[in-house]
C-alpha cells in the first residue's frame, strides 16, 4: 500500500474534502432526525382565532348593510337624519351624508375581505364611538329622534338599541 488518494479513502465525507461514499453501518442504524419545524403541520386555529374571525365578519356585515342602505338612498334622506342631531353645521351636512355611508361600506368590505383589518377596525371604532356620543348628546339635550339613521330608512332602532349596538361594535373593533 501507498498513501490514500482522496478524503474518501480516509473516511471523510463530502464536506471534509472527500467524494460521495456509501453510508456506514453506524450511520444506517442511527435513528432519523425529527422533522423540521417548516415541515410540521400547522396547529388548528384556536378558539380566540375563531372568535376574532366571527367578530370581524359580524362587524363587517353590519357596516356593509348599514352603509349600503344609506348609500343607495338619496343623500338628502340621511341629511335630514343628521340635521335632527343638531351637531353638524348645515354647510357640512351634505358632505357627511355622502361620506359616512361610503366609509361604512368600505370599512365593511375590508373587514369581510380580511384586508387592512387593523385600519378598518380603527375606523369602525371611531365611527361607532362618534355615533354613540351623538346619540348620548341628543339624550342629554332632550332631542327626540324619529330615526337614529343607523340603517337608513330600512331599520329603525330606538335610541337605547342604537347605543347598545354602537357599544358592542366598539368593543368588537378594539
Amino acid at each position: 500500500g501507498g498513501r490514500p488518494v482522496s478524503g474518501v479513502d480516509q473516511g471523510k465525507g463530502p464536506r471534509e474534502g472527500g467524494g460521495r461514499s456509501a453510508p456506514s453501518r453506524e450511520q444506517l442504524m442511527r435513528p432519523a432526525p425529527p422533522p423540521r419545524a417548516s415541515h410540521a403541520e400547522p396547529a388548528p386555529p384556536s378558539l380566540q382565532a375563531w372568535a376574532g374571525l366571527a367578530a370581524r365578519v359580524l362587524v363587517g356585515a353590519l357596516l356593509l348593510f348599514s352603509g349600503a342602505h344609506k348609500a343607495a338612498a338619496p343623500a338628502e334622506e340621511f341629511m335630514v337624519v343628521l340635521e335632527g342631531y343638531a351637531l353638524i353645521p348645515e354647510s357640512h351636512l351634505s358632505l357627511f351624508a355622502r361620506l359616512v355611508p361610503w366609509t361604512e361600506v368600505l370599512g365593511g368590505l375590508f373587514l369581510l375581505a380580511g384586508a387592512w383589518t387593523r385600519p378598518a377596525a380603527v375606523v369602525t371604532a371611531a365611527l361607532s364611538s362618534s355615533f354613540f356620543l351623538a346619540l348620548l348628546s341628543t339624550k342629554l339635550r332632550g332631542i327626540e329622534l324619529p330615526n337614529c339613521g343607523c340603517f337608513g330608512q330600512s331599520v329603525h332602532l330606538e335610541r337605547w338599541q342604537a347605543m347598545l349596538l354602537d357599544a358592542v361594535l366598539i368593543s368588537l373593533s378594539t
